[in-house]
Order: C-alpha cells, then sequence, then structure tokens
C-alpha cells in the first residue's frame, strides 16, 4: 500500500495538484512500518523527499526543510550504500540545499550542493551510471548561483566550468 500512495502521490504533484500529492505522501509516510521488510527505511526516506518537494513547491519551505533533513538522516543512519540509494541521498541534499538558498542561508546550501556532488560523483564517474550526468551537473550549477550570492565569484566560475566539462 505505501508505493501506492508514494506513487499516486507522485502522479497528482506532476499534475499540479500539490494538495493530494502532500495526503498521499503523508499516507504513505504513516504506512512505512519495520513490517514491510529491511527496506521500509529507504522507501520511507524516498517519500520523504517527495513530500519535503510537494511542501517546498507550494510555499512551505520551511516544512520542506524539515522532511528534506528527516530523508537525509535516515540515508545516513541507515547505511544504505546502492547506487539508487547513493542518488537518492543526493536528491534530497540538492532539494535541501535548493531549499535553503530559496530560505535566504546561501552558505548551508553550499554544504548541501558539495555532498550532493560528491555522491552524485561517486555514481557517475566511480560506479559508471553516466544517466546520472544531468543531476550531477545541475548538482554544480546549483551551487555556483549559492556561492555567487555569498560573494565567492571565482569558486562560482569553477563550479560552473565543471558543469559545462561534464557534457
Amino acid at each position: 500500500m505505501v508505493e501506492v500512495y508514494n506513487n499516486r502521490g507522485q502522479t497528482y504533484a506532476l499534475l499540479g495538484d500539490l494538495t493530494l500529492a502532500t495526503a498521499d505522501f503523508s499516507r504513505a509516510i504513516e504506512l512505512c512500518t519495520p513490517t514491510l521488510g529491511p527496506r521500509y527505511l529507504f522507501v520511507q526516506a524516498l517519500t520523504l523527499n517527495h513530500l519535503g518537494n510537494a511542501l517546498a513547491e507550494t510555499g512551505n519551505l520551511v516544512q520542506g526543510l524539515v522532511h528534506f533533513s528527516r530523508a537525509i538522516e535516515i540515508y545516513s543512519s541507515a547505511g544504505f550504500a546502492d547506487d539508487g540509494s547513493l542518488s537518492d541521498m543526493a536528491l534530497a541534499h540538492n532539494n535541501r540545499g535548493q531549499t535553503l538558498a530559496e530560505l535566504g542561508r546561501p552558505e548551508e546550501a553550499v554544504g548541501d550542493f558539495t555532498t550532493a556532488i560528491d555522491l552524485y560523483t561517486s555514481v557517475v564517474e566511480e560506479r559508471g551510471f553516466v544517466e546520472f550526468r544531468d543531476l550531477l551537473a545541475t548538482a554544480f550549477f546549483n551551487r555556483a548561483c549559492a556561492r555567487d550570492s555569498c560573494s565567492e565569484k571565482e569558486l562560482a566560475i569553477e563550479d560552473l566550468r565543471h558543469c559545462l566539462g561534464i557534457y
């Protein structure tokens, strides 16, 4: 049932109905218990990330930030190390970084973008999953924007060069 609510929530989000998406993601999280087996924490973290996106998109940036942080906490403490988990954790860091930047906290955002870059680099370069190059480039671009907001122009330019070098 968890996957049904999570998938339906993603569908609602894609269709622009973030109220129904938020309700479905919240219900999926409620249903995500240890009875689902050893991967329940992974599913919970993934759903928290989706909920954080829906909340941030509706302007509830602080609530979204809370959910991104909880997802990252779960990914970090659960010790997931497969490629899917690493890319999902990278996405949660990227999402939290974007939210921090929108909240006027670019210095903190740089840290999350850096972690996302490190994780995506592991998935793309060390493990050979080139389909994540776009996400790696996005993380470099986001960090460049945050660094620019912090008046770190040279570092921002360096990130933009890395971004261009990915393609």
